[in-house]
C-alpha cells in the first residue's frame, strides 16, 4: 500500500480498496461455468429443479407439462427441450470463453508496472485496445512479458533479481507465457464471432457439416459438429461506394471452451491474490497453483477443431 500526503494518492488507495475489497471476476466466471456445466452435464438435475420451481427475485419460475395420458407420443431423438438446452450451450461457451479471455487481458494490461490505480488504467482503455493486446502481449518481446507475468501473477521480481530456490519453483512465467499468447490470439481472431454472441445474440448456434471432394465421389470432410453462424461485412468501397456481405460459420470445441475457462479463473484468481497484497488489502498471497495435465501442448490439441467458413451473400450499394 502506498503511503503519501499526495490528495491523489490516497483517492487511489480508496478506489483500491473499492476494487480488491471482495472474491473478484474470477468467481463470476466461475458461476457462470458452473451453470453451462449444470446445463450440460446435469440435464435431469437441472430440468427436477425447475420442475419444482424456483423462486428467486420476486419472481417463481416454473416448467409447465401438458399432460396427456391417453395420447402416446413416440420418443423424439432430438426433443424441443434438447435443442433449446444445445441453442444455449454453444452461445453460453463461446460467450464465455471469450469474456473470460477478454477480462483476463483487461486485468493483466492494467496491473503492467504496477500503476498507483489498476482500476483506473484499465478503464481509459477503449478502442485501441486490441492493438494493446497484439503489441504488449501476443507480438511483445519474450522476456518482457515473462517479467511482466513474473510480477503481476506470480509476486516475483519482475528482472534484475537472481530468484531462491523457493521463487524458482513458483516460476511459472514460461508456461503462463504461451497460455497468454494462445489465449489473447484466439480472443483477436474471434472477435466477430464474439461480436454476435454479445450484441443482440445475432450468432445463430447449429451442427453444421462442411466437406469438399469430386461429385459423385467420397467427400472429404473439413470441419463439422458445434457451430455459430453470423454475418459480417467489408468496409466501405470508395470508388465504388459498394461493401460485401458474408455468411461465416465458426465451429466451436466446447471441450477447448471449458477448459479455457478454468484455466483463466486461475489466472485471474493468481493475478488478484498478488494485487491485494501489493495494494494492502492482505498481508501476503496464495501462490498460483497450475494443474499439471493442462499444457500448452493440449490446448492446441483442444482448440485444433475450431475453424471458420466464409460464404460470398451479397454486394450492398450505399445511399446518399
Amino acid at each position: 500500500m502506498r503511503q503519501s500526503d499526495d490528495p491523489l494518492s490516497e483517492v487511489m488507495d480508496q478506489l483500491n480498496k473499492q476494487f480488491y475489497r471482495d472474491c473478484g471476476p474470477a468467481e463470476y466466471l466461475f458461476i457462470r461455468l458452473s451453470t453451462l456445466c449444470v446445463v450440460g452435464g446435469a440435464k435431469d438435475a437441472f430440468t427436477d429443479i425447475l420442475a419444482e420451481g424456483v423462486e428467486f427475485g420476486g419472481t417463481n419460475l416454473q416448467l409447465a407439462y401438458t399432460e396427456q395420458p391417453d395420447e402416446i407420443v413416440p420418443p423424439s431423438s432430438h426433443s424441443t427441450e434438447d435443442t433449446e438446452r444445445d441453442y444455449f450451450i454453444r452461445i453460453e461457451s463461446h460467450h464465455l470463453k471469450h469474456l473470460a479471455i477478454e477480462t483476463l487481458l483487461r486485468l493483466f494490461l492494467g496491473h503492467i508496472n504496477v500503476p498507483l490505480c489498476p482500476w483506473v488504467e484499465m478503464s481509459k482503455v477503449t478502442y485501441d485496445f486490441k492493438k494493446r493486446v497484439e503489441a504488449q502481449i501476443v507480438n511483445a518481446d519474450r522476456e518482457d512479458l515473462q517479467a511482466d507475468i513474473r510480477q503481476i501473477m506470480l509476486g516475483l521480481p519482475r528482472s534484475g533479481t537472481v530468484l531462491n530456490e523457493e521463487q524458482r519453483e513458483r516460476d511459472m512465467s514460461d508456461i503462463l507465457a504461451d497460455v497468454l499468447c494462445l489465449f489473447a490470439a484466439d480472443w483477436l481472431d474471434e472477435a466477430k464471432s464474439y461480436n454476435a454472441t454479445k450484441h443482440g445474440l445475432t450468432a445463430v448456434p447449429g451442427a453444421a457439416e462442411f466437406s469438399i471432394g469430386p461429385q459423385g465421389e467420397e467427400q472429404v470432410n473439413i470441419a463439422s459438429g458445434d457451430s455459430l453462424a453470423h454475418l459480417v461485412h467489408s468496409k466501405w468501397d470508395k470508388n465504388t461506394a459498394t461493401r460485401q456481405w458474408s455468411s461465416v460459420t465458426r465451429w466451436i470445441t466446447i471441450s477447448y471452451a471449458v477448459t479455457t475457462v478454468v484455466l483463466v479463473r486461475f489466472m485471474i484468481q493468481a493475478l488478484w491474490n498478488v494485487a491485494r497484497a501489493r495494494y494492502g488489502l492482505t498481508d501476503s498471497f496464495r501462490p498460483l497453483i497450475w494443474p499439471p495435465s493442462f499444457t500448452i501442448d493440449e490446448l492446441r490439441k483442444l482448440k485444433a477443431g475450431s475453424t471458420e467458413l466464409s460464404l460470398s451473400l451479397f454486394e450492398e450499394y450505399k445511399r446518399y
